[in-house]
């Protein structure tokens, strides 16, 4: 039985998202006034992030210490490893950028037992540019990266999909899942559609209750005890 667990990174891996990092640190209001018009649709997701990683205008050390400090979950790393050596395949799905989630996975370690889907970039003088990939399946022209798409073609080759996310990109790919684990607004989100979910605060939360379900759904039983604890509604 292929069992696979895909999470969203920033906001559920990392503890803070990177562009918060970059406008805080560099771009100032006039950035924190594009994120509200993001939140309120008027800005494409990829429109946005390009708006501010391509405006950091520091140095390559600078740049790749700010990645570095991005906090991040350590239970997840924890999670990670031991997902992939017990279980099955760990994905990471993000609309972010493939260029600072490989650095931080490399720091910690995981870079090569993590499959990543996400938005190609690079540094190049100063800054960070997202290339979306427009030859992939998953390929958005909002987000680059459609989770929901991303999430239905691992489930194509999987039996059982885990997902958890924290925000409203998120959405469509915890339709698609098996069990989702949510935080934050995707949490709030799925409350109010009446779709089921475990609200978790960290990767802990998800460690406890993975174990619990893996033996459920290898011996088929998952369904059957499905609905015995009160999740998310």
């Amino acid at each position: 039985m292929r069992i696979v667990f895909a999470s969203d990174f920033d906001g559920t891996v990392s503890l803070r998202d990177f562009y918060w990092i970059v406008i805080d640190k560099y771009l100032g209001d006039k950035y924190v006034e594009l994120y509200h018009r993001w939140q309120r649709k008027e800005i494409k997701d990829v429109d946005f992030l390009n708006m501010v990683f391509n405006n950091i205008n520091k140095d390559y050390e600078t740049v790749l210490n700010d990645i570095y400090s991005i906090p991040i979950d350590m239970k997840a790393i924890e999670f990670m490893k031991w997902f992939v050596e017990n279980v099955g395949d760990f994905y990471l799905v993000s609309a972010g950028c493939k260029y600072y989630i490989d650095i931080l996975l490399e720091k910690y370690g995981v870079k090569d037992i993590v499959k990543v889907i996400a938005n190609p970039g690079y540094y190049k003088d100063g800054s960070i540019y997202m290339v979306p990939d427009t030859t992939k399946e998953y390929y958005s022209e909002v987000f680059g990266v459609d989770k929901g798409k991303a999430v239905e073609i691992i489930k194509r080759e999987s039996d059982f999909v885990f997902f958890a996310g924290d925000s409203r990109p998120d959405y469509y790919a915890a339709k698609v899942a098996d069990y989702v684990f949510a935080k934050y607004q995707l949490a709030d989100i799925l409350r109010q559609e009446g779709i089921r979910f475990f609200e978790f605060k960290d990767f802990g939360d998800i460690m406890e209750e993975t174990r619990r379900l893996i033996p459920l759904i290898k011996e088929g039983r998952f369904k059957e005890v499905y609905y015995e604890k009160n999740i998310g509604v």
